[in-house]
């Protein structure tokens, strides 16, 4: 409080009757000013329930704040930063508007906006006083494998929620096991009062951890509007074998909960997603309550070490491993390969299961080659130049999924028929 003496001495007055009067003010009385709480009130920042962000480059935010008062000397805390001026990340652009420039991953922070004048205010918006809506939560989420090396299309369910109460919300931001996906989030209706969320990440987001966590924050509504929800991931469970019978083969996972009795969402992603038939009687379905079965034909088993297994809690890829009994192999006590220089000739090598050779090779040149119906013998072609000299050679029998075979052979200085 600022106490002040005025006192005034008014000089002659010219009056309409022109007589000169005087007048003299003798009681000095002090008068009290106030530099009062209701000024600082008056100057006092204020926000409006309107902040919006947007995504500048791949992981920076724009936040725009509207409301008044936004004097030279306001500043901003976020996190443990504190922004005053350009060069850190904040533009007062008027009286009205603020810009703050912040990593993306800052938007999942509090922040307070300290003003020049009054107390600091929370950059905070209130949807229950403004919408009235109460924050949502995660029903179910999951990742699902695209085509190879194109990544993962993320599935979210939000409940308790409808489009246009998410629409009028500062836009979420999506995190992943610790990673901020910044990719556009499409939104759908969804049954029941719910909302469906998707977006295509990359592979660095998955791990092969016992689940994937997700978060989705509605950036400046508060940590109750910071939602997760953690997956089971069958992937440290489940494991798969393949069983070969000759042109079909039967690729069975275990260490699921596949019981049959329960409607479940299990599908298989292998050159095609297959379902499990209704009925139980497609090509995928419940053998028995912890081993499903997939029935391909072999020559599309044999493309793939891997299955993408999609379930009600999580999905993940298996490796195949292959049944051992059935593995390829070399007939035992194969007879070593003996052919004469410069031959133009073919060989034949036996064993089991050789349908699943790939590629037949003679050091760095491929050989033509043919399996019988059977699987149990190859005949290899030996053309051209590649006998040119004498000497200790290998055949090698290429599978794709396992260390190739190794066939001994012999060249002779002269061709052992002539």
């Amino acid at each position: 409080m600022v106490t002040q003496t005025l006192s005034n001495w008014s000089g002659w007055r010219v009056l309409l009757t022109r007589a000169p009067t005087e007048t003299k003010w003798e009681d000095r009385q002090p008068i009290k000013a106030l530099i009062s709480h209701a000024i600082e009130e008056g100057l006092a920042a204020e926000v409006d329930d309107n902040i919006q962000w947007y995504l500048a480059g791949d992981q920076t935010a724009v936040v725009i704040v509207p409301g008044a008062n936004f004097f030279t000397g306001t500043s901003v805390i976020i996190g443990d930063k504190i922004l005053d001026r350009p060069e850190n990340g904040l533009v007062i652009k008027s009286e009205r508007s603020l810009q703050i420039t912040i990593p993306v991953s800052a938007l999942t922070h509090e922040a307070v906006l300290n003003a020049r004048y009054g107390p600091s205010v929370p950059l905070m918006m209130d949807p229950v006083k403004k919408y009235g809506l109460r924050p949502f939560s995660i029903g179910n989420a999951e990742l699902v494998q695209l085509s190879a090396g194109e990544g993962y299309r993320v599935k979210l369910v939000l409940v308790s929620a409808t489009i246009e109460d998410v629409k009028r919300l500062p836009s979420p931001l999506l995190e992943i096991n610790g990673r901020f996906a910044t990719a556009t989030l499409d939104i759908s209706p969804g049954p029941d009062n719910s909302v469906r969320l998707s977006a295509r990440v990359g592979a660095e987001f998955v791990k092969n951890t016992s689940g994937t966590l997700f978060r989705l924050t509605f950036p400046f509504l508060g940590k109750d509007w910071s939602l997760q929800f953690h997956t089971y991931d069958p992937r440290d469970a489940l494991w798969a074998i393949r069983c070969v019978d000759g042109t079909t083969s039967r690729l069975q996972f275990s260490g699921g909960f596949f019981d049959s009795e329960i409607p479940v969402p299990w599908s298989v992603l292998l050159d095609k997603e297959y379902k499990i038939d209704p009925e139980n009687k497609g090509p995928l379905k419940v053998v028995a309550p912890d081993l499903l079965e997939l029935e391909v034909p072999t020559e599309i088993a044999d493309k793939y070490d891997q299955a993408f297994l999609i379930g009600p809690f999580g999905s993940g890829p298996v490796s195949i491993l292959r049944d051992q009994s059935k593995a390829t192999a070399l007939q035992p006590g194969a007879k070593t390969l003996v052919v004469g220089a410069n031959s133009q000739t073919t060989v034949e090598i036996a064993g089991s299961y050789l349908s699943t050779i790939k590629q037949v090779r003679l050091g760095e040149k491929d050989l033509p080659f043919a399996v019988d119906s059977e699987g149990t013998k190859i005949t290899a072609g030996l053309f051209g130049d590649a006998l040119r000299a004498p000497g200790k050679y290998e055949i090698t029998l290429v599978t794709g999924t396992k260390d190739p075979l190794k066939v001994p052979l012999f060249v002779t200085a002269a061709n052992p028929g002539g």
